[in-house]
């Protein structure tokens, strides 16, 4: 946990962080962490055990992450990093980059929101 909340930040709510982040008490991290050799599969179980590590906590707070240190399974993504701002940064996205020349995992409108690799 952080040890300055992000509801200590002021916010003029002109960024694409979900409004959530600003009255957010507590920015929690979950990590699980693999041998340098590990196989696809052992981190893929990683990743399942970070994922369900933080469930208890989803069902008793909305749904609010912060991207760059986000769940790679984060369920309902589009609310929990972006919130209401979602629908006009879709809207920017598709109007200056229709064909996803810039393109991750969970983005704005990704092309890659259903692959698992």
């Amino acid at each position: 946990m952080l040890m300055t909340a992000p509801a200590s930040v002021p916010s003029s709510g002109m960024t694409s962080i979900t409004e959530a982040w600003h009255s957010s008490l507590y920015h929690v991290t979950v990590i699980a962490p693999w041998n340098w050799n590990a196989t696809k599969e052992e981190k893929r179980a990683r990743y399942a055990d970070a994922s369900s590590a933080i469930d208890n906590l989803r069902r008793i707070t909305p749904d609010a992450a912060y991207l760059n240190e986000a769940d790679v399974y984060e369920p309902n993504y589009q609310v929990a990093f972006w919130g209401s701002h979602y629908p006009e940064l879709l809207r920017i996205k598709q109007k200056y980059d229709p064909d996803h020349l810039l393109d991750c995992w969970h983005c704005v409108t990704s092309k890659f929101q259903h692959k698992e690799d």
